[in-house]
């Protein structure tokens, strides 16, 4: 949507949301991925935000995310804790991650229902997208993102 994009200084950070179908290779076979909890299809909200190329503001935009995502868990009633992620759990994009697990008695554990990254400039600087500080120095963007709501996962 943004790649290869200028984006204008003040426009940041910018925030967006959508409602996407999302399809993986694997469905769940072990004890914990069995069942709604991990399938070959299903539907999710996701957040995103594009920041200025500066750590406070991208880490903001990732507090603001658990918050909701947080908010969403409370208005349910459902038990959770939020997690911030160890090194070693980081993909190769994320700088900093939230996992957010809520109690499934079905499994017995707390099981893991959204996350949230702080990505830097890891995405931006594959897809481009760009603005200009206030010295018109071309600069990469940091991308944030989070799931408000994966529906299988909630209501398992």
């Amino acid at each position: 949507m943004y790649a290869h994009e200028m984006l204008r200084r003040d426009a940041l950070p910018g925030k967006m949301v959508a409602f996407s179908h999302c399809f993986r290779k694997e469905a769940g076979k072990g004890e914990h991925s069995k069942g709604l909890y991990r399938l070959h299809q299903f539907s999710k909200v996701e957040m995103f935000a594009l920041t200025r190329g500066e750590v406070s503001q991208s880490e903001q935009a990732l507090e603001e995310m658990v918050a909701i995502q947080t908010e969403i868990v409370q208005s349910l009633g459902l038990s959770y804790r939020v997690l911030d992620m160890a090194t070693e759990e980081l993909g190769a994009a994320a700088f900093r991650k939230y996992d957010i697990e809520v109690w499934m008695p079905s499994r017995g554990d707390y099981g893991e229902i959204c996350s949230a990254s702080n990505c830097t400039s890891y995405q931006s600087r594959r897809l481009n997208i760009c603005y200009l500080d206030e010295q018109n120095d071309r600069k990469l963007a940091h991308t944030v993102n989070g799931t408000a709501l994966a529906v299988p996962r909630i209501i398992q």
